[in-house]
């Protein structure tokens, strides 16, 4: 009588154990490329979400004329020497600084007067009717509001640098323009993703 052929019970583990490591590999593959595709995806969300910060905040300072409040942890140093004893506390260095380099501003408040659509331009080119326009941030909850047109969520930090530092003697509200950076921050399955923006602007000559 002839035997019928079939897997033993060896064969049978064997199969087995190799259709679990396929799909263990095929899984790892999956799980790595979908959060590869969700990094992916974040960092173009924050680089859209960076793009609009800059192009904002541009926007009033091309339009401003000067600062008129400056505000760090709710102190006005607006008119504070930088070689005084109040700021000589509120310049700190930040990452990829030295450490003694302390040349940034972690601003909660600024003010600047604004040319806006409410503004007139007569035949002479004198404007009138400027507008102070804020820009603030809050580092408890993280938000940045930027005039009245937009509200953005996960700031981590926000720095300002003046571009007359080099001048001792001076202070904030003589700068002609002002240095940004800016760091995006987003968790995602508990790993931190970070963007940075950094761009310089100069003040309308008005």
């Amino acid at each position: 009588m002839r035997k019928k052929t079939g897997f033993t019970l060896i064969e049978m583990i064997i199969v087995m154990g190799m259709t679990v490591l396929i799909m263990g590999i095929a899984l790892s593959v999956f799980m790595t490329g979908n959060k590869v595709f969700s990094e992916s995806d974040i960092k173009t969300t924050l680089q859209m979400e960076a793009k609009d910060i800059q192009e904002n905040i541009s926007e009033i300072c091309m339009n401003s004329s000067k600062i008129i409040l400056c505000e760090i942890d709710s102190d006005n140093v607006t008119e504070e020497p930088y070689n005084g004893e109040i700021m000589s506390n509120k310049f700190i260095s930040i990452s990829g600084d030295e450490t003694r380099d302390k040349k940034w501003l972690q601003v909660s408040k600024l003010s600047l007067e604004s040319l806006t659509k409410n503004s007139d331009v007569n035949s002479y080119n004198n404007i009138t009717n400027l507008e102070n326009v804020n820009i603030s941030y809050d580092e408890n909850t993280k938000i940045l509001n930027i005039g009245s047109k937009k509200t953005v969520v996960d700031v981590k930090h926000f720095y300002v640098q003046p571009l007359n530092l080099n001048d001792n003697n001076n202070k904030i509200s003589n700068s002609k323009g002002l240095k940004f950076n800016i760091i995006l921050e987003k968790n995602k399955s508990g790993k931190t993703i970070e963007y940075t923006i950094d761009f310089t602007v100069t003040f309308r000559n008005i």
